[in-house]
């Protein structure tokens, strides 16, 4: 089973496109900043991950992701909470 990391990686780079994010990307990368993720942006990578991920990721927790690192951080700190892989 591919990391939480690797996966959360596939998701963003399936949302922003090849390139977007690769595995030498680092976890400091800002979604806002970096990555020009919006609003909608975001939601759409919170429902992609809770469907990878099989957990329902609480709006004000999403709020607060401003890295990768903190996409990443968040799901494994729940990670006992997710059920099998899609």
């Amino acid at each position: 089973m591919d990391s939480i990391r690797t996966r959360v990686h596939e998701t963003l780079t399936a949302h922003f496109g090849p390139g977007a994010v690769t595995a030498t990307t680092p976890p400091t990368t800002e979604l806002l900043g970096d990555l020009d993720c919006e609003s909608m942006d975001l939601i759409a990578i919170v429902v992609t991950c809770e469907g990878e991920f099989g957990l329902v990721i609480d709006d004000a927790a999403a709020d607060t992701w401003r890295t990768i690192d903190d996409i990443v951080t968040y799901l494994e700190a729940h990670q006992a909470e997710m059920s099998e892989p899609r």
